[in-house]
């Protein structure tokens, strides 16, 4: 086996298979944001105290859901 072929091929894939995901679930612009996103943005701004960020951006897609999983991470942060 040549690992000096097979790395570089492992990087390629893993960043084309990221690429990808990201396509499914984009990040909604704030601007963009519906009332019940706008309102659970503010939730977790008053939650967290910053904006929406990181595993919580696709999750804006179903606000409650993103409400919901932001509630546990708190819970498990006590």
């Amino acid at each position: 086996m040549n690992l000096s072929r097979i790395v570089p091929a492992i990087i390629l894939v893993s960043t084309c298979m990221n690429a990808i995901a990201a396509d499914r679930l984009p990040t909604i612009p704030p601007s963009n944001y519906t009332d019940e996103q706008r309102k659970a943005a503010d939730e977790f701004l008053a939650a967290r105290k910053v904006p929406v960020f990181g595993p919580f951006e696709p999750l804006m897609h179903s606000p409650p859901v993103m409400n919901q999983a932001r509630a546990m991470g708190d819970y498990l942060r006590r």
